[in-house]
């Protein structure tokens, strides 16, 4: 619970606005998407996965903070058009990290 006593206002932040509620969206979505573009997985994947968890939580951050300010600006970006913005960055970065993850390819190792 977030609560801004000048304005006599709080919200929850447990409904739907958890990063942990992003992140179950978006893994599943790279997960498919990995698959799709490559057809299996590697372990370099892994480093990718994380890139993507860090930039959902930081993207839900960057909502979550000027939510606390009103109610307008929690409206916007919890109810409002502003959850649109999120969701389309969101598939926008599960679509890039995972067609980044699929075509990235490990530079050999020099033999020594």
């Amino acid at each position: 619970m977030v609560i801004n006593q000048s304005t006599n206002f709080g919200i929850d932040i447990m409904e739907g606005c958890a990063s942990t509620a992003l992140a179950a969206s978006t893994v599943p979505g790279f997960f498919i998407s990995v698959l799709g573009l490559r057809g299996r997985f590697r372990a370099t994947d892994a480093a990718f996965l994380a890139l993507l968890l860090v930039s959902t939580f930081v993207l839900n951050w960057a909502r979550l903070c000027p939510m606390v300010f009103s109610r307008e600006n929690c409206e916007y970006w919890h109810n409002g058009d502003g959850t649109a913005v999120v969701s389309l960055a969101l598939g926008l970065m599960v679509i890039g990290i995972a067609w980044l993850a699929a075509h990235y390819h490990a530079q050999p190792r020099a033999a020594a």
